[in-house]
């Protein structure tokens, strides 16, 4: 992981002196487009990993397509352009080969958060978690928000990992717990000079919910959702809602990631 670093900051030196072909004098630098196939590396780590890399104030766009499996690049720079060229190569090649610089191991803290746009939080939420009761306040309009419960999800790069629990009673269903599961199906690590981004590759989070349908009578209903995600290391990041049947109340999903070593 040393080396891949060291080659990374490099890179990203060679990106920071920038060099613009021009044409005659007065003319703007050339616009420069490419696409490149993505055939075993995830198109949305390798797009984060690059805008990563951008210089401040530059105008290159760095885009990915992920069902299509490519990666476009658009700069005036031709030197930003091989450098992104290759850490494609360096990193769209088969896990084995890279199975052995990637090892970090990933804590995940899960926060699932019940929300709704009557009531007050009060003392419902810990304090690390105002900052996200704010967003969700100002960009949702949600005034009740509370912590159902918590997970920590430890996994290693290349491995699937899963916690579940349960938040007890909840919807006033007497002695019948909301079971849930959160999955990942790939770690993924990418340094910069900014920081670890952590990678979650097909990200499930499933939940079991009772609910009586009749007098006595209790019937269960799914949601959650799955989906491709990059966390910021010492970011706490809201992922995803689900609302719950037809009601305002809805479940939110908080993520932030650590590499452990």
């Amino acid at each position: 992981m040393k080396r891949i670093l060291a080659a990374l900051l490099c890179l990203a030196g060679l990106a920071a002196a920038q060099t613009y072909t021009t044409g005659a004098a007065g003319e703007k630098p050339r616009w420069i487009q490419k696409v490149f196939d993505v055939k075993y590396a995830n198109p949305s780590a390798l797009a984060d990993l690059l805008s990563d890399l951008v210089p401040a104030g530059s105008s290159e766009r760095i885009k990915f397509e992920q069902n299509l499996h490519v990666v476009s690049i658009g700069t005036h720079d031709p030197s930003f352009l091989a450098m992104a060229e290759e850490i494609i190569k360096r990193y769209d090649v088969p896990r084995e080969k890279v199975a052995e610089e990637h090892r970090h191991g990933v804590e995940v803290v899960a926060h699932i958060l019940l929300a709704g746009p009557k009531g007050s939080t009060g003392d419902a939420v810990p304090q690390s978690l105002e900052p996200v009761v704010k967003q969700l306040r100002s960009v949702f309009g949600y005034t009740d928000i509370r912590l159902l419960d918590s997970s920590l999800i430890v996994g290693r790069e290349n491995r699937s990992t899963e916690v579940s629990g349960t938040f007890g009673q909840f919807m006033e269903v007497p002695k019948i717990p909301t079971r849930y599961r959160v999955g990942i199906k790939n770690i993924w690590v990418s340094p910069s000079d900014k920081g670890n981004s952590v990678t979650l590759e097909g990200f499930r989070f499933d939940v079991v919910m009772p609910y009586e349908q009749s007098a006595g009578q209790y019937q269960s209903m799914d949601v959650g959702f799955n989906t491709e995600l990059n966390v910021r290391e010492g970011q706490q990041v809201v992922v995803g809602k689900s609302h719950i049947g037809t009601g305002t109340d809805a479940l939110i999903l908080v993520l932030s990631a650590r590499v452990v070593d």
